[in-house]
Formats: structure tokens, sequence, C-alpha cells
């Protein structure tokens, strides 16, 4: 790694490198300061020849940052940024996500976490299914063809499947993520029940998954028996839903024992393919009281 693009304190090219995604640390001004095994091999580059580079030229040969890509805006948000992408150049879709970290180079320079991941079968098969569906309601309009049309629906519904299974595979990877991580998460549907939680939750709340999952969010780690209110809970779920941005609040928790502590969280809308929230993930950690 080149001297003045150092991370300090950080050591994590063993796990990126086994992330089965693209994976790069980059600093503001869209510098490459590490990367992963697999966009090597996409780039058909050694690691040492990526790091150092402007992310825009390497990537997708521009001299200026990429139509879209989310570094930009997550360096005005302060907080994770998500777009699905069309990259011309290699006539492929991605989900490129920025996350901001701690970490500055030595420069003084703020570390992003960027992930790429290359959706573009997701996207033909959505795109085949739904022309697959018109095709399939033209043919249950008429009396001829019952064989071909059943013959379709088959195929398609063998396309649908492969396509849940894939979704299963990247569900369990993101879990193991969010098992790993320390900060407690929460998957809230709208209704404000939580739907699923991490290890890191069941301990501070010493609990198991199914004591919790069904429950309302607000009285596992509130106590109380209707969502939160201003102006000590400021509901992040319900700015999200009038907003349909990340919220990013201060409240007061309570812990098994009935204890008060203050809890920072970060909350973000879960969006289907047509741009519905469907539920939020709620990330938060405990503030450590200045002794």
């Amino acid at each position: 790694m080149d001297e003045n693009n150092e991370i300090v304190g950080l050591s994590v090219k063993g796990l990126i490198d086994a992330l089965p995604f693209y994976v790069i640390l980059v600093d503001e001004d869209h510098t490459i300061l590490m990367a992963n095994e697999q966009l090597a091999k996409e780039l058909k580059l050694p690691v040492g020849k990526i790091i150092g580079s402007y992310c825009p030229k390497l990537v997708h040969g521009m001299d200026s940052p990429f139509p879209g890509c989310p570094l930009e805006e997550a360096k005005a948000a302060g907080h994770y940024i998500g777009r699905e992408l069309y990259d011309a150049r290699y006539d492929r879709w991605f989900n490129s996500v920025i996350y901001p970290t701690a970490f500055k180079t030595k420069k003084g320079k703020k570390v992003y976490f960027h992930t790429t991941f290359d959706i573009t079968v997701d996207k033909k098969t959505k795109a085949e299914l739904e022309k697959k569906t018109q095709e399939l309601d033209t043919v249950f309009s008429v009396t001829v063809g019952q064989e071909a049309k059943m013959l379709d629906l088959e195929k398609g519904m063998e396309e649908t499947r492969r396509a849940e299974e894939r979704l299963k595979e990247t569900n369990a990877l993101f879990e193991k993520i969010a098992q790993g991580i320390t900060d407690e998460v929460l998957l809230i549907s709208k209704d404000f029940k939580i739907v699923w939680a991490n290890n890191a939750i069941l301990k501070e709340y010493n609990c198991g998954l199914n004591d919790i999952v069904g429950k309302y969010c607000y009285d596992v780690t509130h106590h109380r028996t209707t969502p939160c209110i201003p102006p000590h809970d400021v509901c992040p779920i319900a700015d999200i839903i009038a907003s349909g941005e990340a919220k990013n609040v201060v409240h007061e928790h309570f812990d098994e024992k009935g204890n008060k502590f203050k809890v920072e969280i970060i909350a973000y809308p879960i969006k289907n393919y047509r741009g519905e929230i469907v539920e939020f993930l709620h990330i938060s950690r405990r503030i450590k009281e200045a002794v």
C-alpha cells in the first residue's frame, strides 16, 4: 500500500478477500486504498496495480465520478448510500453501496467502505419473467396452444425458483455479516413489529430470537405500549415513512433490570423493486457516558 494512502489502525485485507463480491476502500477523492481479490480478478490486474488509482478512471474509464456513484451523496449525507447502476462499459447492472467509516488516511482524507454486487442475472431474470407473464396472459386468452403455454409457465416457475434460491443465499450471507457486527441490528415491519434481530441485541436484552419476534419494537426497547414520541424518544421509523430517507436519532433505552441508558439509532428504509418501503433496518449502539 502506498504510504500516503495507508489507513491508520486498519488491517482487513484477509476479511475482504473472503467476500464473494467486489470490495474496495476509497478516500473522499475516489482514490482506491485497498481492494479485494474479487475485484482484481474482474479487472485482470494485480491488487498492487489497483491501489492508488483513481476509481472512476480505472473501473469506468472516466476522468470524473461515474454518474450515480453514491460516494458523493454519502459524503454529503454522512451515512450509508446504495444505488442500482447500469455500466454500459460492461453491459451489466450493479448494486453499489458506500458506507462511511471512522478512519482517515495519513493525509486526513476520510475513508469509505465500498461494496459492489453484480445483479445483472437478477435484473435479466426479472425482465424475462415479466415478459413471459405478459406472453402467458395473451396465451391464456385463447383456446389454442395450451401445451406450449404450460411449458412456458413451468420454465418461468423454474427461473423464479432459481431466483428465490439466489435471494436466500444472499440473505444468508448478509445474516452472517449482521451477526458479526457488534452493533444491535433489528429488522422491523411497517407496523413496528420485530421481524429479526442479531445476536448483539439478544445478548443486550438477555433473550432468545423467538422471545421478541412479533413483538412491538417499542415494547422490547422502551417498555412502552405505544410508538416512541418526542421530545426524548423521536421515532426514526415514523420519520422515514414521512420522508423516505434514513434517520439518525438518540434514544433512552432500558435493560432487562430497568436501568436507563442512551443509544444512538440509525434507521434505513428497505424497499421492494417498485420502490415501496416494506421494512426498516434499525441499527443501534450504546453511547458511553463520560467519566
